[in-house]
């Protein structure tokens, strides 16, 4: 089978692979302007140490440019495509630039191999950096997942540098088979032996059924083409042969002239050249899709909870983005904590793009969370913490000793450097012992309330939006993209607010979940503020008890604290709902964890009781969660601490990138497509069933033909869990069971 065939067949006749095996650089991850970005860092920075070192010298950015490459062609000959091959060629244009410096008698001797030195740095630089995933990617991969491919990887290189770069790779967990092959064995040969092993291992029939697809030509396409496997090279060079040569678009088919430039076939195996991985993926929606727009239409939707987790938080929303991305929409949201500030957002109408957009201008992005807690509380709690102190200290002390003061200032310094963390810790105690907490949530409340206001119509006091604008305003959205799904607007109807906010009275000694305790006037923001009113850190938030109308405490209040006291991981609040109508409507949770793979026992005590605290917690999240049929738990895994409210632009992008990778690697493998029939799906077959039984039973006793007996029909299977059957049995679909 070639990829020439593929494309010219019928819908229902396209021979599709079983597997897909992708290079790494430039396929799968952006190289190539890595590359260029730092090579064009390198030549600047030539061009100003000539300007520094060698005046008379005239030197251009586009003079280093073209010296470089020539440089890394001429190298090709003895490091071929070794790691070492890129920072030589800096090292040797940096020298032929400043060559005059090892001549110049009055220049240091060391200059000249300081700056060589520096310049072959610059080249390890494009290892130690990051590469982007292309932009396509993430749509080729949902694809091919969708369409039940196998996906591989097979990249050439220097094994350290690749493994690094698989490591970054946010989709690795889709990958079901990676080899990496050593820059010097790439041959065809060992391409042949490798898929050799990929096909006995997991029993691919024949090499007709795998498509190698890469950037590199020498080293993976062609060594794949003389082995006779299919291979599509993408070649961005013949982007510009492309828009340079004319094209006449009635004699080519509609896929190729999106970018395939040429095809060579052989008795081998056949190259398909594509001047854009765009290119590539049009084909493959047109091959692996029969209804490429239909497809890209469709929602699947779900219930999404959301775990607390202090600053870590910002995770949801890349969570949220990588959902609305592949066409997952929710009914309704819980969060607790952290998780109710992006849970409160989303029932709001707020879309990805404009909590977090990349540029600074997202709500949840722009916003400097200190500002929130209050500058000054925030600055005192860094000096007791000990992060700001001590440089400010030694600072003090270097400028005393500078100045030469008298021995006494210098001791009264080192006395204020060594005991003020005591008197910082008093005072920070004091404030918690009077106040109950240390932190105010009154600024937070009218941000997050202003918020709120920007997209949904307030009507209780003050402009606040209540539970009940909330509701109003999201099953009018919701119903506009649910006509005609009468199961899913029914399950709407009785779901109530779709939004559940979760806290802690600790007048009462219970857990409340607002607003099914009665609370639909409560306002949004004050239901957020205790729910993030983590104890000591934040000073309670006092809230009517609805529950007893108001009269629990001698003023009407109670006292709520952070939901996550007693259930961090609320995904039990849409139990109930969803057992009722038996819908096929899973609940998707997103749990807060650790970047560390390991987690490494403390000693001392005070870290030995936060771990216990977090156990208890934990440990009382994942029991709650038992039994709860179609919950998918995603862990995302962020290096953000829980109380590193003060992240700079930097951390919140790298925060929200590692909460989307997360949540794209779990929809990708195909996790959350798989779902149980719904009751009216199996009606038919019930019913089917049911007439069965009774034509069995007459036949054996014709005296129950008339009147005809009354059966009933349960079907008692396990619940699924992360495609998972447990140990727990309940019914699932029934028939005849009215009367």
């Amino acid at each position: 089978m070639t990829i020439d065939t593929a494309v010219s067949a019928q819908p229902d006749e396209r021979a599709r692979f079983e597997w897909i095996v992708f290079d790494g650089d430039d396929t799968l991850w952006d190289t190539a302007a890595l590359y260029k970005a730092i090579t064009h860092e390198f030549a600047q920075w030539v061009v100003e140490q000539v300007n520094q070192h060698i005046p008379n010298q005239e030197t251009t950015i586009e003079q280093v440019l073209a010296r470089q490459a020539q440089e890394f062609e001429s190298l090709f000959a003895t490091l071929r495509n070794s790691a070492a091959r890129y920072p030589r060629s800096l090292q040797d244009t940096a020298a032929s630039f400043l060559v005059k410096l090892d001549r110049k008698p009055d220049c240091k001797t060391d200059l000249y191999n300081d700056l060589l030195f520096e310049a072959h740095s610059f080249g390890e630089e494009v290892y130690r950096r990051p590469a982007r995933i292309l932009p396509e990617v993430e749509q080729i991969i949902g694809i091919l997942k969708a369409a039940g491919v196998n996906i591989g990887l097979l990249t050439v290189g220097e094994p350290l540098v690749q493994e690094k770069r698989l490591h970054e790779f946010p989709l690795r967990g889709a990958l079901d088979w990676v080899k990496i092959i050593p820059a010097d064995k790439a041959d065809a040969d060992t391409i042949g032996k490798v898929i050799h092993r990929l096909m006995w291992r997991y029993n691919v029939p024949a090499k007709e059924r795998i498509l190698v697809v890469g950037s590199s030509l020498e080293t993976v396409v062609k060594p794949a083409v003389q082995v006779g496997i299919a291979a599509a090279w993408i070649n961005r060079d013949a982007a510009a042969e492309l828009a340079a040569t004319p094209v006449d678009n009635s004699q080519i088919p509609p896929s190729k002239s999106e970018g395939i430039v040429e095809e060579e076939k052989g008795e081998a195996g056949t190259l398909t050249r594509y001047a854009y991985l765009t290119a590539f993926k049009g084909w493959l929606a047109e091959t692996y899709t029969s209804s490429p727009q239909q497809e890209s239409s469709s929602k699947t939707h779900v219930f999404g909870v959301f775990e607390g987790g202090g600053a870590k938080g910002l995770g949801h929303v890349g969570a949220y983005s990588a959902c609305h991305k592949q066409g997952i929409r929710f009914l309704g949201v819980s969060g607790t904590s952290a998780g109710s500030i992006v849970a409160g957002l989303i029932a709001a109408g707020y879309e990805p793009e404009e909590l977090f957009s990349g540029d600074g201008k997202g709500v949840l992005e722009s916003v400097e969370y200190t500002r929130l807690l209050g500058p000054r509380r925030w600055e005192f709690l860094q000096w007791a913490r000990g992060k700001r102190m001590i440089g400010k200290c030694l600072l003090f002390n270097r400028k005393i000793s500078t100045i030469r003061l008298s021995f006494f200032l210098w001791l009264v310094a080192m006395t204020f450097m060594f005991f003020s963390p005591f008197f910082l810790v008093l005072i920070l105690l004091h404030a918690i012992f009077w106040g109950q907490g240390y932190f105010k949530t009154k600024a937070f409340r009218e941000w997050y309330n202003e918020l709120l206001r920007q997209k949904v119509t307030p009507t209780g006091k003050n402009n606040e939006v209540t539970f009940d604008d909330i509701e109003k305003d999201w099953h009018e959205r919701l119903k506009l993209g649910l006509a005609g799904d009468q199961n899913l607007l029914d399950l709407l109807n009785a779901n109530g607010c779709p939004l559940k906010i979760v806290s802690t009275n600790v007048t009462s000694r219970r857990i409340v979940l607002h607003p099914d305790d009665g609370s639909n006037a409560l306002p949004v923001a004050d239901a957020v503020a205790a729910s993030i009113s983590i104890p000591l850190v934040f000073r309670p938030m006092r809230l009517p008890d609805f529950r007893n109308g108001g009269d629990s405490a001698p003023d009407g209040e109670c006292e709520h604290v952070d939901g996550g006291a007693l259930s961090n991981f609320p995904a039990w609040c849409f139990k109930n709902r969803k057992d009722r109508f038996c819908a096929p409507v899973p609940v998707v949770g997103f749990h807060l964890e650790d970047s560390s793979e390991k987690a490494k026992p403390r000693a001392g005590l005070l870290p030995f009781v936060g771990q216990l605290a977090s156990t208890v917690i934990a440990g009382s999240s994942r029991l709650s969660v038992r039994g709860i049929p179609d919950l998918h738990e995603i862990d995302l895994r962020i290096k953000t601490g829980v109380l590193d409210f003060d992240i700079g632009g930097a951390e919140k992008k790298q925060t929200f990138s590692e909460g989307k990778s997360c949540t794209l690697t779990y929809i990708l493998k195909g996790e959350l497509g798989y779902q149980l029939a719904s009751q009216e799906q199996m009606a038919p077959h019930l019913r089917a069933l049911h007439e069965g039984m009774i034509g069995v039973l007459g036949s054996v006793k014709p005296q129950l033909r008339d009147p005809q007996p009354h059966l009933r029909v349960n079907v008692v299977c396990r619940r699924v869990q992360n495609r998972k059957a447990t140990g727990a049995l309940h019914v699932r679909y029934t028939w005849n069971m009215m009367y």
